[in-house]
């Protein structure tokens, strides 16, 4: 169908352009006598116009080249056009390398500064857990001859103070943060610095005081222990031991032999209930006796060497308590407002 369509109307055109080019034969020689009188008549139109546009266009080239001097102050116009040329070059690359050297170095360093921050925010979160294992042994009744605490090499700010502090502070405050945050957020990381070049130091008295009233603790418990094992020497010499002959012995055996069969008879809390307490007593009672007295000495300097350890560590358990709320606070508000500082567009 289409294709018969096509051919209709194909068939009409052609049929409309004989019968039009009949007609324009018969009147030809005279319209083609008007056509080219038309023709040249728009020729000459058209030339007088393109004349009348360049004569127009000359007047404003002169009037635009008369407009401009020579020169000026006795230099001429073209020096000093290419003057000016190369100083705006030079500037443009003087702000270049300025941008390099300058701007793009302390861009940079913000970037650094926030990673090293966000490292420094894992490590205090790891090191106050560690603080709170130290305060649980601390609190608890039990002695400890070696108190661990791991050190976090990363919970400290040396690498952070090696950084131009004062070019980065200059930074952010060309950004659009809050002074009451930034002052804050500076001031939680001084706490987290004066922390991190403290506790080790803490931590290494702590331990220092624990073996200095270790070393007095063991001394006098085996002054003890030589106090019984003298009377036990006594007795085989003797004949054997018999109850009865020296009442005081008894008790103290019987005293000594319970402390023995306790499961952890070497912790100190264990030692003071049921070999110093009960012995104290004893010798208390039995002034009389020459080793009694001498065994009170070492009694009184065990106990006096255990109530010290005891006032230290709920000391150091209040230090380390606090160290590791101060952490913690300063660590969740560095974490919280680290993007308020540092992630602000700059002020133009």
């Amino acid at each position: 169908m289409k294709s018969e369509k096509k051919c209709l109307i194909l068939t009409a055109i052609l049929f409309c352009f004989i019968n039009l080019h009949t007609n324009e034969n018969m009147n030809q020689e005279d319209s083609l006598y008007a056509l080219k009188s038309n023709t040249i008549e728009e020729t000459d139109s058209i030339a007088k116009n393109i004349s009348f546009s360049n004569e127009i266009l000359n007047k404003i080239n002169s009037n635009l080249i008369k407009t401009i001097p020579k020169s000026i102050l006795g230099l001429p116009v073209n020096l000093i056009i290419t003057f000016l040329l190369s100083l705006i070059v030079s500037l443009i690359s003087v702000y270049w390398a300025y941008y390099n050297t300058t701007i793009r170095k302390r861009n940079n360093l913000i970037i650094l500064y926030k990673y090293m921050i966000n490292f420094l925010i894992k490590a205090t979160k790891e090191q106050s857990n560690n603080f709170i294992k130290l305060t649980e042994l601390l609190k608890a009744k039990k002695s400890f001859v070696v108190y661990p605490l791991e050190m976090k090499c990363d919970f400290n700010l040396n690498a952070l103070k090696k950084l131009p502090l004062d070019i980065i502070i200059e930074k952010i405050m060309k950004r659009k943060t809050q002074s009451r945050i930034l002052s804050t957020f500076l001031t939680k990381l001084n706490i987290l610095d004066s922390i991190s070049n403290r506790y080790q130091v803490d931590f290494e008295k702590m331990v220092d005081k624990f073996n200095q009233y270790l070393k007095v603790w063991n001394y006098n418990i085996d002054k003890i222990r030589e106090g019984f094992d003298s009377y036990v020497t006594f007795f085989k010499t003797s004949g054997g031991y018999r109850r009865g002959v020296d009442v005081f012995f008894d008790k103290f055996d019987i005293i000594y032999f319970t402390f023995q069969k306790q499961e952890d008879y070497l912790d100190y809390y264990v030692t003071i209930e049921y070999l110093l307490n009960p012995l104290h007593k004893l010798c208390k009672d039995n002034m009389e006796n020459i080793t009694a007295l001498t065994l009170l000495n070492h009694i009184l300097a065990c106990k006096a060497s255990f109530d010290d350890y005891v006032r230290t560590k709920e000391i150091y358990y209040d230090i380390f308590t606090n160290y590791s709320k101060l952490i913690q606070d300063s660590s969740d508000f560095i974490e919280n407002n680290i993007d308020n500082v540092f992630n602000k567009q700059e002020v133009n």
